[in-house]
């Protein structure tokens, strides 16, 4: 009963608020040798203004009876500094059946959908030349997924994603997979120009904690600099690679950057981005994440063209349950 929630709530009130309000002090003494093995200050003052290419997708997907009818996109957007234009997209829309995997079958074509734009820009689209091309996500996690292909071998093709042509859902799933490796594989290619940023990170082996390394940074450090480069340890990866957590502007939030080179290297990306960060991110990377975004209006929009409302059939649920 709630009333019950509220007479807990004025018994222990001061207590989690406690907790709640662990302080940056606390945080900086508990990982203070730590920080200070780890955490590199490096705050260039004539940040390097060079064109990069931002490259983030969006997705979404609706069960139905029989399945799941699923959008999905993809956007690269260039600029040079905090200047940007639209410069690529991709999109697609379809159906899954019987849809039991649906969300993970359709964020993989998104991925895919991301690196094949990525590669695009990379082959010279539209006579663009970008210092680097700035990835969503960490490397790893798209890597765990090419691990589970033996052999990939042949050229991607850049117009369109094959697997969503295949009615079998299993089959789509297969090829999607050998699709992956194949753009991934191909993208890593260009591995002085490929950079992975991560919003959110959950690694934490770099402090051996139960909070993430970013989260203890974000509270036990201020200053713009990075993490000493550690090695990425998987069992695919075709290069190799290394990540360090960033901050590119002082009391902004760190950010994960997956890259292949060395130390040297690291200080030249991030010289790089600090001409292009907006609130400590990429601006071309955030608006490449908002272009591709399906907003509430347009999952509205989606839904009543395709008349979700009568193809799901009759709700059993109150609106007062959900």
């Amino acid at each position: 009963m709630i009333n019950d929630v509220y007479n807990k709530l004025i018994q222990k009130k001061d207590e989690i608020t406690k907790k709640m309000l662990l302080t940056r002090t606390e945080w900086a003494q508990n990982h203070a040798n730590a920080i200070k093995d780890e955490w590199i200050e490096y705050c260039p003052e004539k940040p390097v203004e060079l064109p990069v290419i931002g490259v983030d997708g969006g997705m979404w997907v609706s069960e139905t009876r029989t399945g799941a009818v699923f959008a999905v996109d993809a956007v690269a957007v260039y600029g040079q500094g905090m200047n940007w234009e639209l410069l690529d997209s991709m999109a697609e829309l379809g159906f899954l059946s019987p849809g039991n995997d649906a969300k993970d079958v359709v964020s993989l074509f998104m991925e895919i959908m991301e690196m094949k734009l990525a590669l695009r820009g990379l082959n010279g689209l539209k006579n663009v030349n970008a210092e680097l091309v700035l990835m969503d996500g960490s490397v790893v996690k798209k890597g765990e997924r090419s691990s589970r292909v033996r052999t990939a071998e042949g050229a991607v093709n850049l117009e369109k994603i094959e697997s969503i042509e295949e009615s079998d859902e299993k089959k789509a799933y297969e090829k999607a997979l050998i699709e992956h490796r194949r753009a991934l594989v191909d993208l890593l290619s260009f591995r002085e120009k490929t950079i992975w940023i991560s919003k959110k990170s959950r690694s934490a082996e770099i402090f051996g904690s139960e909070f993430p390394d970013s989260v203890i940074l974000d509270l036990s450090t201020d200053s713009c600099g990075y993490t000493k480069p550690r090695p990425i340890r998987m069992r695919y990866l075709p290069v190799p690679m290394y990540y360090s957590f960033v901050r590119l502007r002082r009391g902004s939030k760190v950010l994960r950057v997956d890259f292949s080179g060395d130390e040297a290297f690291l200080r030249r990306v991030i010289s790089i981005l600090r001409s292009t960060e907006t609130k400590g991110y990429p601006m071309q990377l955030l608006e490449a994440h908002r272009k591709a975004r399906f907003s509430k209006a347009d999952v509205r929009r989606l839904s009543q063209v395709l008349k979700l409302n009568l193809i799901k059939g009759p709700q059993w649920v109150p609106k007062s349950l959900k």
